[in-house]
């Protein structure tokens, strides 16, 4: 009888402990995705070739108004590319990698 306890108190402890591994990083997860980043004006000339190509892959035809660059906490780098139309100022977010980058 006191095996059978044992067993369910040590099945429920690892249960808890694995449970609380997953919260912390779903929270760390949620802080990086919230970063506010910082970004500082640069020439488009020196947006990242596999990020041009991802960005007009996903916008042919656009034209890019101005690009920003930022690193974040972690060290990723994203890019911001503004495009300007009729309808206003559309911005998109891209890593160094040419991925997309969400907030």
């Amino acid at each position: 009888m006191k095996s059978i306890l044992l067993m369910a108190l040590v099945i429920c402890l690892g249960t808890t402990a694995l449970v609380a591994n997953s919260t912390t990083e779903m929270v760390q997860a949620k802080v990086e995705l919230t970063e506010d980043l910082t970004f500082a004006e640069i020439a488009i000339a020196k947006i990242p070739k596999v990020v041009s190509e991802a960005f007009f892959k996903e916008h042919e035809g656009a034209a890019i108004a101005s690009a920003h660059k930022a690193t974040t906490s972690a060290g990723v780098v994203v890019f911001k590319i503004s495009v300007k139309d009729a309808e206003g100022i559309s911005e998109y977010l891209y890593k160094g990698d040419g991925t997309v980058y969400k907030k």
